[in-house]
């Protein structure tokens, strides 16, 4: 007796090799979705803890600060012919993608472009410095449905490539800030060396966030993704991890089978 030829033996382990694959998938978008939520709960928890004071009791030192206010001072904005100076800009570009069979079909992000420059904010109180580099763009909100017009001006600024501009279904998000709208800002006090003017900026480990309207909203936000994640992380790791650790035990049964199958057979007498 002999055992399995190569072909035969390949063949023991495609579907427990098939069925490993099918549970990694998963579980890989599990482990990002893992990460995402502790992500998103660190900085929802950062957020909870941050301080809330008005602008002139801002003082160096004081760490994470949550901010709100009317933009008040854009010295340098993004076009200077705009009568409304324009202190952030942000546009997305997505087109609807579809499978050869039309079994997967979704909206795919085309292009993402952001600018914005140094503002100032006042909150009646007194007015403080804003760096919006280093900003997270996953709290600004939602945006708005752009115009025709606002498209083309945005593409124009934010220098967007046309290639990211065609296609046979395409949609858009824009979000902007401007002289005189209110808007929420988390970020660290910090003095520069030079001066004495506070600014609002990010440092590492700690967000920069800066969102139109109030910062209920973006705290609100940062909850829903923190659960989202978690939510599917558990609905893709758990199903996941079961077909991966039943795929590795049907593998190690089957090496387990061949193992003792050629034991066997290299114990029969010759004829």
């Amino acid at each position: 007796m002999t055992g399995p030829s190569g072909a035969s033996f390949m063949s023991l382990f495609i579907l427990p090799f098939f069925a490993c694959a099918c549970g990694m998938g998963p579980l890989i978008f599990a482990v990002i979705l893992f990460f995402n939520a502790r992500r998103a709960g660190k900085l929802a928890g950062s957020l909870k803890n941050a301080q809330s004071p008005a602008i002139n009791q801002l003082r160096p030192g004081m760490g994470l600060v949550r901010l709100a206010g009317a933009v008040t001072n854009v010295p340098s904005p993004l076009y200077p012919q705009d009568p409304q100076p324009q202190a952030l800009l942000r546009l997305r570009v997505e087109a609807w993608k579809e499978s050869a069979s039309d079994d997967h079909m979704e909206w795919s992000p085309q292009a993402d472009k952001i600018k914005a420059t140094p503002f100032q904010i006042n909150d009646g109180s007194s007015s403080v410095w804003v760096l919006p580099e280093g900003l997270d763009k996953s709290f600004m909100g939602s945006g708005v449905e752009p115009s025709a017009s606002q498209i083309e001006n945005a593409a124009l600024i934010l220098q967007v490539s046309p290639g990211a501009m065609m296609g046979r279904r395409l949609r858009y998000r824009l979000w902007e800030i401007r002289k005189g709208q209110h808007v929420s800002v988390v970020g660290t006090v910090t003095q520069p060396e030079q001066g004495n003017q506070l600014i609002i900026q990010k440092v590492k480990n700690q967000p920069l966030i800066i969102a139109p309207g109030d910062i209920d909203a973006v705290s609100t936000e940062a909850k829903r993704q923190t659960n989202t994640s978690r939510v599917w992380a558990l609905v893709l790791g758990i199903p996941g991890l079961a077909v991966l650790c039943g795929s590795l035990v049907w593998m190690a049964f089957t090496l387990a089978n061949l193992f003792i199958s050629g034991s066997q057979s290299s114990h029969l007498p010759l004829p």
